[in-house]
């Protein structure tokens, strides 16, 4: 017994220190404040830096499955061989939306788990899935002749044409999209109303001065955030003091769509750069060893076969094929090339899923 009584101590010890543990993460939800503060912290350190090492990753094509690979690939490449920054140089119409979400995991997980930051570049346009990627960086630089926005999902045929319409199903896709990108605004400290703008041309988004604070909101948020700070209890003439309605940033049954004065006067853009110079100078990078990321052969070839006209000439050449071999029976070699055309089509169009959503 003395022995044991001895140990109490320990057991007192161990059983505070459970306690004491360290916390992993935040508690509650970060303010876009204190986001854009983290992020400018993690930008400074790159600037402190006397030659940090940038990779480069330029999307100017649209979004297919082997851009996914392809950002995939290189956003692994910081876990082996370690980068200060990395560079998202955005010049695209848009594509898959499974394509555009694998790589917003991607850049996410490269800020959040390896503690690179991000920045994304629109070059000119980022539309639609352009758009949810630049918005999957910490921070975002627009040109002088940029365009942000449209993204509002739509179903497509693997061989083309859109899908017959259905209100349920679209208002359940679109309510899915709209929850996503909504998520992912208010990760990274974007107005959230101004990103569900640009995926359902439904919502009226309206700045809205609360407290001499300028917020983006739609006609929910706009509810919402008075009864949250208790507005709507108050007397008509301190709530006009306290919160002042100004002008319509989108109107109802408009798809938003941002030049770049616009996107950097709602709080998109950090700022409006002609050149990816320019961006550097601004975040204070001096002297920076660039990498800039390619595709490689398997991801230009896969990329090569998931293009519209090849999947339709690889149908045609199935149809072809089966056709001479039923007029020219005997040798089987029409009919082997246009099965095997036939099965190369069907791979393509496995991989894209049935049907496709594009943004």
């Amino acid at each position: 017994m003395k022995r044991l009584a001895a140990l109490w101590p320990v057991f007192f010890f161990l059983f505070a220190l459970t306690f004491a543990a360290p916390d992993s993460g935040p508690r509650g939800v970060e303010t876009p404040e204190a986001i854009k503060a983290r992020v400018q912290k993690a930008l400074d350190e790159v600037a402190k830096e006397p030659s940090p090492r940038v990779l480069v990753i330029p999307i100017r094509e649209d979004i297919e499955l082997s851009t996914a690979v392809y950002v995939e690939r290189e956003v692994r490449r910081v876990a082996r061989d370690p980068f200060d920054l990395i560079f998202v140089d955005v010049h695209t119409n848009g594509g898959l939306v499974s394509a555009t979400w694998r790589i917003k995991d991607a850049l996410v997980t490269a800020s959040r788990r390896d503690g690179v930051p991000t920045v994304a570049f629109v070059n000119n346009k980022a539309f639609s899935a352009g758009a949810m990627v630049s918005m999957s960086c910490d921070r975002i630089y627009i040109t002088p002749t940029g365009k942000i926005g449209a993204a509002m999902p739509i179903e497509w045929l693997p061989l083309g044409g859109q899908q017959p319409k259905d209100p349920d199903r679209e208002e359940k896709m679109l309510s899915a999209f709209r929850g996503d990108v909504r998520a992912l605004a208010k990760t990274k400290g974007y107005p959230a109303g101004i990103a569900e703008a640009m995926v359902d041309r439904s919502l009226e988004v309206t700045e809205v001065v609360i407290d001499g604070r300028s917020e983006f909101l739609t006609k929910k948020d706009l509810t919402n955030r008075q009864r949250e700070l208790g507005l709507d209890k108050l007397p008509a003439v301190e709530r006009d003091r306290r919160m002042k309605v100004g002008k319509v940033i989108c109107a109802s049954g408009e798809l938003l769509t941002l030049d770049y004065a616009q996107a950097r006067d709602v709080g998109l853009a950090s700022g409006v750069l002609a050149s990816q110079g320019e961006v550097f100078e601004a975040l204070g990078i001096e002297s920076p060893v660039v990498r800039v990321a390619e595709h490689n052969w398997s991801e230009v070839v896969f990329g090569f076969f998931t293009t519209m006209p090849i999947r339709l000439l690889l149908l045609l050449l199935g149809v072809l094929g089966l056709y001479v071999e039923f007029k020219v029976p005997g040798s089987g070699f029409p009919a082997r090339s246009g099965s095997s055309a036939w099965d190369c089509c069907s791979s393509v169009t496995s991989s894209w899923g049935w049907p496709t959503t594009r943004v």
